[in-house]
C-alpha cells in the first residue's frame, strides 16, 4: 500500500483490494475510489453491490465502505477532509487546491449518486487510468518533481470527471448481480440484421455497462473481443445469405 499526503486535506491511497481495511481510519473523510483492476462485491453502510473495473464510488464522510469478495483488485483512493457543505458552489476549472476542493464539493452535495458509476466516454475512461498510472509511478519514485506532477495530475482527474459528471453511466444492482450478456449478443445479432451500425458505446448505454465491462462480457461469452464479435456476425449473415441464394438459383423452375 502506497500513501502520498498534500497538506491536511489530501490523502491519496494506492492499495490492494485486502488491504483496503488499513485505512479504516479514515471513515469519516470524504472517499473518491477508482477500481483499477478486479472484480468483486462491496458494501457501502451494508448495502450490497457488485464492481468492477472503471467502477467509481464517491463514498461520503460517516460512510462505511467494505469488500467482502474481492479477486485481483487495485484500487486507487482519494481522501478529503474538511469539505464543508455549502449550497453555493460553483464548479470551474481547476488551477488550485481551492478549485478541486469546490468541485469536490459539487459532486457530493449537488449530484444525487446513488449507485455505481462508470464514465461513459471511453478516451477519458482510458486517461484516467493513465493518470492514475502516472500518479502512481510518482509516489513511488518519489522525485524531486514527483508531488508537483502529482498535483496538477490530481487537478486534471478532477476536472475529467467534473466533465462527464451528466454522463456517467448508473450501473444497476441487478445487471451486475446478473449478467445480461446473452441480451446484449441478442441485440447486437438483431442490430447487424437490420443493416445498423453496431457501435459499444450504444450498445453500453443501453445495457448500463461501461464499454469494458461490454468487451470483457462478450470475450467470455464468445472468446472474441466486440468488434471481432460484430465482424463475425456480419460474416455469418452474409455466408447465409449466400448459401440462401445459391440454394434458390439451384432450384428447378416451375412449370
Amino acid at each position: 500500500m502506497m500513501e502520498f499526503k498534500f497538506l491536511n486535506n489530501l490523502t491519496l491511497v494506492n492499495c490492494e483490494g485486502k488491504n483496503l481495511d488499513l485505512i479504516r481510519d479514515f471513515t469519516l473523510q470524504y472517499r473518491i475510489v477508482f477500481v483499477q483492476e478486479g472484480t468483486g462485491t462491496l458494501t457501502i453502510d451494508s448495502a450490497e453491490t457488485q464492481y468492477e473495473k472503471d467502477c467509481i464510488f464517491f463514498i461520503k464522510s460517516g460512510q462505511e465502505f467494505h469488500l467482502i469478495h474481492s479477486e485481483n483488485t487495485c484500487l486507487f483512493v482519494m481522501l478529503f477532509e474538511n469539505l464543508p457543505v455549502t449550497t453555493k458552489i460553483s464548479p470551474g476549472a481547476i488551477q488550485g487546491f481551492a478549485d478541486l476542493y469546490k468541485n469536490v464539493q459539487f459532486f457530493y452535495f449537488t449530484i444525487n449518486i446513488t449507485q455505481t458509476l462508470v464514465i461513459s466516454n471511453s478516451t477519458d475512461r482510458l486517461f484516467i487510468n493513465y493518470l492514475i498510472e502516472l500518479i502512481t509511478f510518482e509516489m513511488e519514485s518519489n522525485q524531486d518533481t514527483s508531488e508537483g506532477i502529482i498535483k496538477n495530475s490530481i487537478f486534471l482527474l478532477v476536472n475529467i470527471i467534473a466533465r462527464n459528471q451528466k454522463d456517467f453511466i448508473e450501473i444497476p444492482k441487478t445487471i451486475l448481480l446478473q449478467p445480461e450478456t446473452d441480451a446484449i449478443l441478442g441485440h447486437i445479432n438483431e442490430q447487424v440484421g437490420l443493416d445498423v451500425k453496431v457501435d459499444i458505446e450504444d450498445v453500453s448505454r443501453k445495457f448500463g455497462l461501461g464499454a469494458s465491462s461490454v468487451d470483457r462480457r462478450i470475450m467470455a461469452k464468445t472468446g472474441l473481443s466486440f468488434k471481432k464479435y460484430v465482424v463475425r456476425t456480419k460474416m455469418d449473415l452474409f455466408k447465409s445469405k449466400l448459401l440462401k441464394t445459391g440454394s434458390q438459383a439451384d432450384r428447378p423452375a416451375d412449370g
